[in-house]
C-alpha cells in the first residue's frame, strides 16, 4: 500500500521553532542530537582541501561545486561533567567560516551573519578568513547549559567565500577545568509569614525588638542580631519576612533601613553557612573561597547600596572589596525634574535642582525664570537607568517669549551623550524655536528645535549640530523627507482643513498663515538626541520612534569637539502655550527602552548579585582565612554593610528573595573530542536535512524532489514485478515497477517522484516517471493483476511544505504528518486537515476613507489571528480576531498591514492571508501605482536576517570591509541563498485592481555598488535619494512561494505580456533624484523603434506599510521575459556586463565564444565569413542599440550596461538589450562634460560588427528610417 507522500517538496522555504530557531523542510534538522546521521560518511580530521596535513582530503567532493561541508560528532559526557560549570571549549582551526551547534543549540559563529541566521548549503561565507596554523578557542558557555548525561552532538557546518578557495575544519573540544556546582544553602522564603525584627540605635542605646512570631529555623530565626556603630544619632533596622513580597509572588526578606545624623557603620547578618563537607577544618584555603559563590535576586529603592561582606561565625574577622549590591548603575549626569520642594502651582521656578546629585542646578537665563505647572506627561516616571520610579507634580511652562533654565558649562558633559526631555506645544510656533540646547557659538552647538520657518518644513520638530571644524554646518536630524513629512507622531501644526496632513497645505505661498493655531498632537511627545563620539553617529528620536541616524563627517580624524557652553532648556523666542519635564543628559548613547517613560504603576525591577568568596580584598582574605584555620572553623556568615545611600529618615528598603550558596567541585580538564578523530560528514551539494533527494547525482546543488512511500504489512516480503504506479486515472501502467523488485516483510521503499532521466546514471532510488501536483491529483498503486491496491480516486489533498501525507501512525486513515519518516514506519504527531485560509471582505489597494475589515474562515470554529507589523500571526503572536477592523488614516505616506491566519486545534493552521490598506493616502502617491513589500521585518528586510542588511564593519576607500568574525554585509552577496520571502502587492493608480502574491525578494546592484552601500537609513521613511542608501529589488515568483508567475497588465492593456515570472523595481542609481526617468526613456525608444526590450511603470514603494519612495519598476532581462516576448520555450544564454560570473548571467558561454570567433575571422568583409557571423547576431537589432546608445550619449557604455541574449538553438541570434542607461543625456554629476563628445572604447564584439562595411551600411539604413 501507499502509506507516506510527499508533494510540496522545497529546499528554500524555512520553519521556524518555537524559539526562534530555523530550519529546513520537515524533520528533524542536521544540528538535533536526535538526527539519524547514519548514511553520512566517515572521516578523520582535519577535513577539507587546499592545505597540507588535510587527512580527510575533501577536494572532488566540494572544490568547484559548493561552499558548504557538514559536521557531526557524537561523544558522552557523564553526570559530573553535564553538571560543570566550567567553560565548554572548542578549539579550532577553520577557513572561512562555522557555526557551531551543541546539542543542537547553536553556540558559536564566525563569518557565517547574524546568531540564528539560516546558511543554505549554497551560501559562501560573508567574509574571508583562515585560522589554519593559528588555532582559535571558542568558548561555548557553561557545559551544564548545553551538555546532557549520556550522548551528546556536536555539529558544525563550515562555509567557504567561495567555492573554489581552499576549505580547511579541525577541531577539539574540552571541559575547561571540570568542576561541579553542589548546592549548600536554597532559600526561597516560602515560608515568610509578616513577622519582623527591629533593631534601634539611639547615639549608642540599642535595643532589638520582635514583632510576630519568626518561622523556626527560618531566616529571621536563624540570622544574627544586627549590630551597629556607637556614634549613630538616629538609627532603626527592620528586617522583616515578607508574604507575597517576591519576585513571583512568593514570599522574601526585606530591610528597611532609617536614620539621621551622624553615620557610622551597621551590619545585616544573614544566617551562618556551614561549609563543613566541603572546607577542611584548619585547612580552609584561597581556593576554597574561589570555590564557594554566593547568589541572589534583589530590588531597592532608587539609589540603594550595600556593601557585601562576608564574616567569620564568632564576628571577629571579616572581608570585603566585593562589588556593591545597589539597586540602580546609573550613568545620568544631570536631571531637572522641576519637582522642587518649594513647587507650587503658578509660581516662578528659582531654581532647577539637578536631582541625579551631581550638582548641575539649572538657574534662570535669557528672559527670566518660567514657572511651575500641575500639567505633567504623566504623574509616575519611570527611569530605566535608576531602576525607579519618581512621582512626577510639575513642569515647566515656558509659554512667555524667552524663558529658560541654564545648568553650568562642564567639561564632564564632553563625552558621548543621549540628552531627552517631554515638551508640550498647544499653539502654533512659527520659524526656527529652539528648546533645548549647548551652543558656544553658530558653529559649535547641538539643539533640539522646531522648524516651521518654510513651506519644506511643515512643523517638525528635529535637531542640529554644527562643529567648528566646518565639516559639519546645520547637520539636521529629524524626521526626512521634507514636504512629504508624514503627519502622524511628526507633523505638529495644524492645516486649513483641521487634518494636518501635508496634502491640506493647499497654498505654499502661505504656509504660515495655514492651520487655525490648534496644534495637530496637542499633548505631551517625548524627544531625544544622543551622540556616540568615538563613531560619530547623532540618532534622534520622537516618541521612542527612531527618526534618522546619519553619522557626522570628519574630514580632518579631529574627532568631535564638544562645545564648551551651558546647558539651556525653555525657551528662546517668541509666545505661545509651551510645557517641557524631565530633562536629562546621560553619558552615553540610549537605546528607546533605556529613556524616561511614562508609566501608571511602579514596575518591579528585580536584579542578581553573584559573587564567589574568592572576591575578597587580597589584602583582607589571608587574616580572613588564617582565623578561620587557627579557630578550626568550617563556616561563614555574608552579610550587608550600610553605606551613605542605604538609608534615609523615611527609610530606604531592600528586598531579596531566591538566595543561595552553592560550592564548586574542582577537577582536571576533560578532553571530550580529541584532534584527529573520526567525523560524520556531508557534502553541501545538496541540504542535509528537510527532504530526499537522488545521491547517485553529481550536481553543484541538488534539489529535494517529491516522493511516494510504499508499506508491506506482510510477515513476507512482496515481488513487485509488474505492478505500477501512476497519476493518470486513464493509465494505470503509466510507471512500472523494475523487474525483481521488492519490498521485505514489515519493510517499506520509497519511490521519488521526479521524472528523472536515469541515462547513464546508477541511481540509489527508483524514480518515477511523473511528478506530484502540489495542489493535489489522482494517484494509485495497481500490483500485477491490475487491481488497484492503494488509489486516490478523488485525488490526494493539497501538499503542505512540512508536512507529508500518509496513515495516521498505527491506524488506516490518511491524515497529515508533521514529522515525516521516508523509507521508514510513520510516527510523529499527525493531523486530519488544514484550516482554511481566511479572506478579507473589503479589497486591499487604495481607499479615500475609512475601512471596516471583516475577517471571515470558512472552517467552523477556527480562530482568527492577525498582525499589524507584517509579522506571522501565531498562537502566541499577534492579536486575536473578534470584530470589524477599523483601519482609519494613520497618515498620508502610510499604509495599514494586516495578515491574518486561522486555527483549530487538531488542524494545521491556514496560510496567511495578507493585505495593505492604503486609506487617506497623498494625492502625489494615489495618482500613481503602488507597490507594497511586506514580511517579518526583521528576517527579510533589515538586520539581523534582512536582504538589507549591513552590521559592523568599516569602509576603506569607499568598499565595506569586515573588521571582525561577527561582521557581515547582505548587500555584497548575490544568489538565491540570499533570497528572502515577502508578500508582494501591487495596486494601480488610486485603485483595488493589482496583483497579491508570496514571493522572493533580493537587494539588486552591480558589482562596482554592492561593496559601497551603505544602507544606514533602512528605518527611515522615505529613503533618501542617495545611490548608497535607496536600494533596488529583484522579485521572484515561484510555486514554493505560491504561484510561479503572477498575471496582471502592469505595464497597460495594450502591452503584449502580461505574466510575469520577474520583475525588478529600480531606485535609479545613477539617475537618483526623482523623476529618475532616464533609464525608461531609453528602453522605450528602443521599444518604439519596433525592437523587444523591457518595459518599465513608475510607482511608489511601500515596506510593511511605510512609504519608502518612488520606483521605476520594469522587467527584468533573464529567460522567463525572452520566453514570453518572442515567445520561446527554449533554454537561453544571457549575458550582461559587469555580472559577477565573468559577465554570464545564466546559460553558458559557447555560441558567444563561438561568434567571437567567427567576427574575428581574418577577413570577416568576405561575404561567406560575414554570413556565418550572421548566423550568429541580428544585424538590425544591433544596428538599433548601437544608434540609440550613441544617440542618447550614454555614459559608461558599451564597456558596461548591456544585455545580450539568444535562444538556444539552431535559430538563435544575439541582440544587445537596453539596459541601465541612467547615464544617457548627460550625467546628472557630470554635467560639466559633453557627453556627446565621450570617446566610447568598443569592446572586441562591436568593434569586429563595426568594422564590416555591411554592418556601417545596416545602421545608415537603419538612421535613414
Amino acid at each position: 500500500m501507499i502509506s507516506e507522500i510527499s508533494g510540496a517538496s522545497s529546499d528554500r522555504l524555512l520553519k521556524y521553532s518555537d524559539f526562534g530557531q530555523p530550519s529546513l523542510g520537515p524533520g528533524i534538522p542536521w544540528f538535533e542530537r536526535e538526527f539519524n546521521g547514519s548514511g553520512w560518511l566517515v572521516g578523520p580530521s582535519p577535513f577539507g582541501f587546499g592545505y597540507g596535513g588535510v587527512s580527510t582530503n575533501l577536494s572532488s567532493a566540494l572544490q568547484g561545486k559548493t561552499p558548504s561541508l557538514y559536521l557531526r560528532k557524537a561523544f558522552n559526557a557523564s553526570a559530573a561533567q553535564s553538571a560543570s560549570l566550567a567553560d565548554l571549549i572548542l578549539t579550532t582551526e577553520f577557513d572561512d567560516g562555522i557555526i557551531v551547534f551543541v546539542n543542537g543549540i547553536e553556540v558559536a559563529r564566525c563569518n557565517l551573519g547574524a546568531p540564528g541566521m539560516f546558511i543554505f548549503s549554497d551560501q559562501v561565507a560573508f567574509n574571508e578568513d583562515s585560522t589554519e596554523g593559528s588555532p582559535v578557542s571558542l568558548n561555548l558557555g557553561r557545559a551544564s547549559d548545553v551538555l546532557v548525561e549520556g550522548e551528546n552532538v556536536v555539529a558544525v557546518q563550515v562555509g567557504n567565500r567561495t567555492t573554489s578557495s581552499p576549505m580547511y575544519f579541525s577541531g577539539s573540544l574540552r571541559i575547561n577545568a571540570g568542576v561541579t556546582l553542589l548546592n549548600v544553602v536554597s532559600e526561597d522564603f516560602s515560608n515568610a509569614n509578616g513577622a519582623f525584627k527591629t533593631h534601634s540605635n539611639l547615639a549608642g542605646s540599642i535595643t532589638n525588638t520582635t514583632t510576630g512570631t519568626p518561622v523556626p529555623n527560618g531566616w529571621l530565626d536563624l540570622s544574627p542580631l544586627v549590630s551597629s556603630g556607637s556614634n549613630w544619632t538616629e538609627l532603626e533596622v527592620r528586617s522583616q519576612s515578607e508574604a507575597g513580597g517576591g519576585e513571583v509572588g512568593g514570599g522574601a526578606v526585606s530591610y528597611t533601613v532609617s536614620a539621621e545624623g551622624t553615620f557610622d557603620d551597621a551590619v545585616i547578618a544573614f544566617p551562618p553557612v556551614s561549609m563543613g563537607a566541603h572546607w577542611s577544618g584548619g585547612a580552609v584555603t584561597a581556593a576554597n573561597l574561589s570555590e564557594t559563590r554566593v547568589s541572589f535576586r534583589f530590588k531597592g529603592d532608587p539609589g540603594t547600596a550595600y556593601d557585601f561582606i562576608i564574616e567569620s561565625p564568632d564576628g571577629v574577622a571579616s572581608a570585603t572589596g566585593f562589588p556593591l549590591v545597589e539597586a540602580s548603575s546609573d550613568e545620568t549626569l544631570a536631571y531637572w525634574r522641576f519637582d522642587e520642594g518649594s513647587a507650587s502651582n503658578g509660581s516662578t521656578i528659582v531654581v532647577a535642582a539637578d536631582s541625579s546629585g551631581n550638582g548641575f542646578d539649572a538657574n534662570p537665563s535669557g528672559s527670566g525664570a518660567g514657572s511651575y505647572s500641575t500639567d505633567v506627561p504623566g504623574n509616575l516616571i519611570f527611569d530605566p537607568l535608576a531602576k525607579s520610579t519618581r512621582s512626577n507634580q510639575f513642569s515647566m511652562d515656558v509659554s512667555a517669549s524667552g524663558r529658560r533654565m541654564s545648568a553650568p558649562n562642564s567639561s564632564e558633559f564632553n563625552t558621548s551623550f543621549t540628552v531627552e526631555m517631554f515638551i508640550r506645544i498647544d499653539e502654533e510656533p512659527v520659524g526656527y524655536n529652539t528648546f533645548l540646547r549647548r551652543q558656544l557659538s553658530g558653529s559649535s552647538r547641538w539643539q533640539i528645535d522646531f522648524d516651521h520657518a518654510g513651506s519644506g518644513a511643515f512643523g517638525r520638530i528635529r535637531s542640529r549640530m554644527d562643529t567648528p571644524d566646518g565639516d559639519n554646518s546645520n547637520f539636521v536630524l529629524g524626521p526626512v523627507g521634507g514636504s512629504s513629512v508624514p503627519s502622524d507622531q511628526r507633523i505638529w501644526v495644524d492645516t486649513d482643513s483641521g487634518n494636518g496632513l501635508v496634502s491640506s497645505y493647499n497654498d505654499p505661498s502661505d504656509w504660515a498663515n495655514d492651520g487655525n493655531g490648534i496644534n495637530d498632537s496637542p499633548g505631551w511627545h517625548h524627544v531625544a538626541l544622543s551622540l556616540d563620539e568615538e563613531t560619530g553617529v547623532a540618532r534622534f528620536y520622537f516618541d521612542y520612534e527612531l527618526m534618522q541616524t546619519r553619522t557626522l563627517t570628519d574630514n580632518d580624524n579631529s574627532g568631535y569637539v564638544h562645545p564648551s557652553a551651558v546647558i539651556e532648556f525653555g525657551k528662546f523666542s517668541s509666545s505661545y502655550e509651551m510645557l517641557i519635564d524631565e530633562v536629562r543628559y546621560t553619558g552615553r548613547p540610549l537605546d528607546p527602552d533605556e529613556f524616561l517613560q511614562v508609566v501608571t504603576s511602579a514596575p518591579e525591577v528585580w536584579s542578581t548579585y553573584e559573587v564567589d568568596l574568592g572576591q575578597a580584598d587580597l589584602g583582607e582574605r589571608p587574616a580572613f582565612i588564617n582565623h578561620l584555620n587557627s579557630n578550626n572553623l568550617t563556616s561563614f556568615v555574608p552579610a550587608l554593610r550600610t553605606r551613605g545611600e542605604s538609608y534615609s529618615e523615611t527609610g530606604k528598603t531592600l528586598t531579596l528573595d531566591s538566595y543561595s550558596v552553592d560550592y564548586t567541585q574542582g577537577g582536571a580538564t576533560a578532553n571530550l573530542i580529541v584532534e584527529n578523530a573520526d567525523w560524520q560528514y556531508h557534502s553541501g551539494t545538496a541540504e542535509p536535512s528537510g527532504g530526499v533527494y537522488e545521491t547517485a547525482l553529481e550536481v553543484d546543488r541538488a534539489e529535494f524532489v517529491d516522493w511516494i512511500e510504499l508499506e508491506n504489512t506482510d510477515a513476507s516480503a512482496v515481488d513487485l514485478t509488474g505492478w505500477s504506479l501512476t497519476d493518470d486515472s486513464g493509465d494505470s501502467s503509466k510507471w512500472t515497477f523494475p523487474p525483481g523488485t521488492t519490498i521485505p516483510a514489515n519493510g517499506h521503499l520509497l519511490v521519488l517522484a521526479d521524472e528523472l532521466d536515469l541515462t547513464g546514471l546508477s541511481p540509489n532510488f527508483l524514480h518515477a516517471n511523473f511528478k506530484l501536483a502540489r495542489g493535489g491529483e489522482y494517484l494509485a498503486l495497481f500490483d500485477d493483476s491490475g487491481a488497484p491496491r492503494t488509489e486516490f480516486s478523488g485525488g490526494f489533498p493539497r501538499q503542505l511544505d512540512f508536512h507529508s501525507y500518509g496513515l495516521e501512525p498505527g491506524g488506516s486513515t490518511y491524515v497529515y504528518l508533521s514529522g515525516p519518516t521516508p523509507g521508514k514506519a510513520n510516527a510523529g504527531p499527525s493531523f486530519a486537515g488544514v484550516v482554511e485560509k481566511p479572506d478579507f471582505d473589503v479589497p486591499s489597494g487604495f481607499h479615500g476613507g475609512t475601512v471596516a475589515l471583516g475577517i471571515t474562515s470558512l472552517t467552523p470554529g477556527a480562530v482568527i489571528r492577525y498582525t499589524t507589523d507584517g509579522t506571522d500571526p501565531t498562537l502566541t503572536n499577534g492579536s486575536t480576531y473578534s470584530s470589524a477592523l477599523s483601519l482609519s488614516q494613520i497618515n498620508s505616506q502610510t499604509a495599514h498591514t494586516i495578515r491574518a491566519r486561522a486555527f483549530l486545534s487538531g488542524q494545521i493552521p491556514s496560510r496567511v492571508k495578507s493585505g495593505s490598506y492604503l486609506v487617506g493616502q497623498s494625492s502625489n502617491i494615489i495618482s500613481s501605482p503602488a507597490m507594497l513589500f511586506t514580511a517579518d521585518t526583521e528576517r527579510s528586510f533589515t538586520k539581523p536576517y534582512g536582504v538589507l542588511s549591513i552590521e559592523g564593519g568599516s569602509y576603506v576607500d569607499s568598499r565595506w570591509e569586515a573588521d571582525d568574525k561577527d561582521d557581515y554585509n547582505m548587500a555584497r552577496e548575490r544568489g538565491r541563498a540570499f533570497e528572502r520571502p515577502a508578500f508582494i502587492e501591487f495596486y494601480s493608480a488610486n485603485s483595488t485592481l493589482g496583483f497579491r502574491e508570496d514571493a522572493g525578494l533580493r537587494m539588486s546592484a552591480s558589482n562596482y555598488s554592492r561593496p559601497r552601500m551603505i544602507l544606514s537609513g533602512v528605518e527611515n521613511s522615505p529613503w533618501a535619494t542617495n545611490s548608497r542608501e535607496k536600494p533596488s529589488f529583484n522579485l521572484y515568483f515561484r510555486d514554493e512561494y505560491e504561484d510561479s508567475s503572477i498575471t496582471f497588465p502592469i505595464f497597460g492593456e495594450d502591452y503584449p505580456v502580461d505574466t510575469f515570472e520577474q520583475l525588478r523595481p529600480r531606485a535609479g542609481k545613477n539617475d537618483i533624484n526623482n523623476p529618475h526617468i532616464k533609464d525608461e526613456v531609453i528602453r522605450r525608444l528602443y521599444l518604439d523603434m519596433g525592437n523587444v526590450g523591457s518595459r518599465g511603470i513608475f510607482n511608489s514603494l511601500y515596506l510593511n506599510g511605510e512609504w519608502k519612495g518612488f520606483y521605476n519598476t520594469c522587467e527584468r532581462l533573464r529567460e522567463p521575459f525572452f520566453q514570453a516576448h518572442y515567445p520561446s520555450s527554449g533554454e537561453w544564454d544571457i549575458r550582461q556586463a559587469g555580472n559577477a560570473n565573468g559577465g554570464l548571467a545564466e546559460g553558458d558561454n559557447d555560441a558567444w565564444n563561438e561568434l567571437n570567433t567567427r567576427l574575428q575571422a581574418s577577413n570577416v568583409n568576405s561575404q561567406s565569413n560575414w554570413e556565418n557571423a550572421l548566423e550568429m547576431v541580428d544585424p538590425v537589432a544591433m544596428a538599433d542599440y548601437f544608434l540609440l546608445n550613441i544617440y542618447g550619449a550614454t555614459w559608461d557604455w558599451p564597456n558596461n550596461n548591456w544585455v545580450s541574449a539568444r535562444e538556444r538553438s539552431a535559430n538563435g541570434r544575439y541582440r544587445f538589450y537596453v539596459w541601465d542607461a541612467e547615464g544617457a543625456f548627460g550625467h546628472p554629476r557630470r554635467t560639466g562634460r559633453d557627453n556627446s563628445n565621450k570617446p566610447v572604447d568598443f569592446n572586441t564584439i562591436t568593434q569586429d560588427l563595426l568594422s564590416r562595411t555591411d554592418s556601417t551600411s545596416q545602421m545608415f539604413q537603419r538612421l535613414e528610417r
